[in-house]
């Protein structure tokens, strides 16, 4: 099999279901199999720079979660490529999507509320992984010594700074811990926002390390809420619902009765006709941000009110 032909898993000899930590320890015995300073002959050392270009290669890709996952999928060209971390949040609109109770939707407007973006890893800038082991190259000299031919037959020792550490001493392959290896960290904003139906997008502008960022916010009422007099409010097709029960004297008599709305106000619902029982009745205005509230009426039977039906 040539070298072209391997795959980045077989130049690390790792299986392609490897760890990380399984993929950095094939990438050091490689890089120590292959040292430059081994290569005797000048066959040697054209092969040893094209198997360390692969070496390097390989982890490069297999290293970073999001590029393996493109290799598996795509390629090694595509791969290599992909800058995605920085790219994503180049973007000028991001997305996010908040899930808030019913009594948050009911508030329409949250003061200080924490809206958490991503940003490139202030600890390993992006990359996934922090500068920490020894280089294999130089054994952490940050250069390494090569004889050169300065005159026939007459070789002298000549200082070269690590191409692979960048003369550092170090290299790039332990995962980061503030960002567990996705070169991304938590941003927290604290901004107002008004909420204006029970599911919406709005647009929040905000200043983040000196550029203006936009994030499209969508938010979705998602948790039901159950007051002190166990009402309990939910969303129902867009719209709040709530129940209330009624004895079936009072539904064919009609009745009005006290409804706590999770914003603590006190709304009357009143029920006068016997063709509204089983219906619902829609109370303008009390829903969320001015909208609709919709009150089922359920009757309930008591055991001689259902022989009495029954008759």
């Amino acid at each position: 099999m040539s070298l072209q032909e391997l795959t980045l898993y077989e130049i690390l000899k790792v299986e392609k279901n490897a760890t990380f930590l399984e993929i950095q320890s094939g990438y050091k015995k490689m890089l120590l199999k292959f040292k430059p300073q081994l290569a005797k002959t000048d066959d040697e050392k054209t092969l040893f720079a094209e198997k360390n270009i692969q070496i390097q290669d390989a982890f490069k890709v297999l290293g970073d979660e999001n590029r393996r996952h493109i290799y598996d999928e795509q390629g090694k060209q595509a791969a290599l490529a992909f800058d995605g971390l920085k790219q994503k949040l180049d973007k000028k609109i991001s997305q996010l999507q908040v899930n808030l109770s019913i009594k948050q939707c009911y508030t329409s407007t949250l003061n200080n509320f924490e809206l958490v973006t991503k940003q490139v890893c202030s600890s390993c800038d992006g990359h996934g992984h922090s500068h920490s082991d020894v280089c294999p190259y130089c054994e952490g000299k940050g250069k390494w010594t090569e004889n050169v031919e300065v005159l026939p037959n007459q070789m002298k020792p000549i200082d070269k700074y690590c191409d692979f550490c960048n003369g550092k001493g170090v290299e790039t392959i332990k995962k980061c811990k503030k960002c567990n290896g996705t070169g991304l960290e938590d941003k927290k904003n604290k901004i107002n926002l008004e909420i204006q139906s029970t599911v919406f997008s709005k647009m929040i502008q905000f200043q983040e390390d000196d550029e203006q960022k936009i994030t499209n916010v969508t938010f979705r009422c998602t948790e039901a809420f159950v007051n002190a007099n166990q009402q309990k409010f939910e969303v129902l097709d867009g719209k709040v619902t709530t129940q209330i029960e009624v004895i079936l004297e009072e539904a064919i008599k009609g009745f009005e009765k006290e409804l706590v709305l999770p914003t603590s106000e006190v709304v009357m619902v009143k029920v006068d006709k016997l063709d509204l029982i089983g219906q619902k009745v829609v109370i303008p205005g009390k829903g969320i941000a001015g909208g609709d509230l919709i009150v089922i009426i359920v009757v309930k039977l008591a055991e001689s009110d259902a022989s009495r039906v029954k008759q």
